[in-house]
């Protein structure tokens, strides 16, 4: 096989069985560099990184009270949560729901960056979700919105009503980081890490290891091998290399 300058295992066709070896033999170093990438990412996810929590609400949207929903009536419930997202995003909704917080003196914009507002698969059904490093603050906020929301959004748009289906609840479990994701992450980052440093040393490393990678470096045979003399002390001794 024909090697390009500067490496020893680059050719016109990549010798998969020699960077197979390769990485065999510095298998030692690849499990170091993944334990350590482990390592790394476990403390992150477990102790730099702050923790959140998620606690959330549902909302049912409906187009008038005591009216019989039909296809049309649904399609224009669908339709109107987008627009209550809206709304319940809008400054003043959010100055309503911090002026009923307790558990800290949050501004509107605070608040904005701390929920999500979702249609959940395409229904009447409004999903809010508070993200925050406080398990409780999570949860009244989003308590908040299920007291504000009905009348926030009756006083705008009149016909409409919207019901609590489900109230938010304390987090007991941070919903991020997740550590075992960072954790697998990090080993995955350490096995890549250390195989594209393997093969890129092996590639600019332009010394000779021997007679057949001499041979095989440039398409010719080796016709001998030059001994090579050592001097030590009074006497020597000598041995064969490639030269």
């Amino acid at each position: 096989m024909d090697y390009e300058n500067g490496g020893n295992f680059m050719q016109d066709t990549i010798d998969i069985r020699y960077i197979f070896d390769l990485l065999i033999s510095k298998l030692v170093w690849i499990i170091a560099a993944m334990l350590t990438g482990i390592l790394i990412m476990f403390y992150l996810a477990s102790f730099v990184i702050t923790p959140k929590y998620t606690s959330s609400i549902r909302l049912f949207v409906d187009v008038e009270e005591g009216s019989s929903l039909t296809k049309t009536q649904l399609d224009l419930s669908r339709s109107l949560v987008s627009t209550y997202i809206v709304l319940l995003e809008s400054r003043d909704s959010l100055k309503v729901i911090a002026s009923d917080l307790n558990t800290a003196a949050l501004s509107a914009q605070d608040i904005s960056k701390y929920i999500n507002m979702r249609a959940v698969n395409n229904t009447e059904v409004l999903e809010i979700e508070a993200v925050t490093p406080d398990p409780a603050l999570s949860a009244e906020i989003c308590n908040s919105f299920a007291k504000n929301a009905p009348s926030i959004i009756e006083d705008i748009v009149g016909n409409s009503r919207v019901s609590v289906i489900d109230t938010a609840v304390v987090p007991t479990k941070p919903s991020s980081p997740n550590v075992a994701m960072y954790t697998a992450l990090g080993g995955l980052l350490g096995l890549i890490l250390s195989c594209v440093i393997i093969l890129l040393v092996d590639h600019l490393d332009n010394t000779v290891k021997g007679g057949e990678d001499l041979s095989q470096r440039y398409g010719l045979p080796v016709l001998g091998e030059v001994p090579s003399f050592q001097n030590k002390d009074k006497g020597g001794y000598y041995s064969y290399g490639s030269r």
